[in-house]
């Protein structure tokens, strides 16, 4: 009877300890595991009906960091033998675990389309939107929910910045971007080289659009709002007129007025004075074409800004002439 009854304990002792086996061996890892955060512990490779201990114990087992959202993380089997040998208790590890942070992207399209709104008014053909520093794609920390983009920005022109706010599964996002608006508007611009106090007429100009950056102070001037107003200071051939390169009064009159009021100087004072003096080597420019072409010359006469003095090409050793520029550049001049 006695041995009968340590049989049968023997037997109950043994069924336990291999139920327990059985048990412990059934914990199976995933082959693949998706997460929304980039710490990754050892209890997101297991199911969530594992035992609550053996899942605490995993979690306090560290196994990688993913920085980047769509970034992936793989585990070998050996690695994870190591990682998990003090845990208590037994799995069934595969060849080696993939896991990848969950992530949405955003194109830049679509950002754009939204800053477009902000931007554009009534006058949309003319206005002109870089969006170079706008990323071609915005990774985002989860599944995208929804999304805008906003800007307290209140200057229509220059330099605009916006934050682009995402909701996603894994958390909110923010990101600045900065874009540059601009308008193309239509300028008169001069064909020819001109002095100070001359009258400007339809020939010394042809029409042409030009950018701004800002519509604040000193803006191109059109075409017919600059005719037959007079030139505040010397202007090459090129040059863009603005506010301030221009003067509602005649030549003639300001140069009375300046007669009027100026005190009489020598012939001496006026030398001492001169930007350029006789004898001088200058630089003389001449504009064709688009092109710039640059000679050096002598002066023959002194002269301050917007005089125009004869120089001696020293390349071919011929009379010239020309007018002084405020840098002291001799640009030539055109009769």
């Amino acid at each position: 009877m006695r041995i009968n009854v340590c049989k049968f304990v023997i037997a109950i002792v043994a069924l336990s300890a291999f139920c327990s086996i059985r048990t412990e061996a059934s914990v199976l890892l995933k082959s693949s595991v998706l997460v929304t955060d980039g710490q990754i512990n050892g209890d997101l490779l297991v199911s969530s009906n594992v035992e609550p201990h053996l899942k605490g114990e995993l979690a306090s087992i560290q196994l990688g960091y993913i920085p980047d959202p769509l970034g992936t993380l793989t585990l070998d089997k050996k690695t994870l033998e190591k990682k998990l040998s003090e845990v208590s208790g037994n799995f069934e590890i595969p060849e080696k675990i993939t896991v990848k942070r969950t992530g949405a992207i955003l194109k830049a399209a679509e950002i754009i389309e939204e800053i477009k709104r902000y931007c554009l008014s009534s006058d949309d053909e003319n206005i002109v939107i870089d969006v170079a520093k706008v990323p071609a794609t915005i990774v985002l920390p989860g599944n995208l929910k929804s999304y805008c983009v906003e800007t307290s920005a209140q200057n229509n022109l220059g330099m605009k910045l916006f934050t682009l706010k995402a909701d996603t599964d894994g958390g909110p996002f923010r990101q600045l971007i900065q874009v540059a608006v601009s308008k193309r508007v239509e300028a008169a611009k001069l064909v020819r080289l001109a002095k100070a106090g001359e009258v400007i007429t339809p020939d010394m100009l042809i029409k042409d659009q030009v950018i701004i950056k800002n519509n604040k102070t000193n803006l191109p001037m059109s075409y017919e709002k600059v005719l037959g107003k007079t030139l505040e200071q010397f202007k090459s051939a090129g040059t863009i007129i603005r506010e301030s390169d221009i003067s509602d009064k005649m030549a003639v009159s300001r140069v009375v007025a300046q007669s009027e009021i100026s005190p009489v100087k020598n012939i001496s004072d006026n030398f001492k004075e001169n930007m350029i003096k006789p004898g001088d080597s200058v630089e003389y420019c001449v504009n064709a074409g688009g092109l710039r072409l640059k000679v050096p010359a002598k002066a023959v006469e002194g002269g301050n800004p917007g005089d125009e003095i004869n120089l001696i090409n020293l390349k071919n050793k011929k009379r010239i002439r020309g007018i002084i520029t405020e840098n002291g550049v001799v640009e030539y001049a055109q009769n």
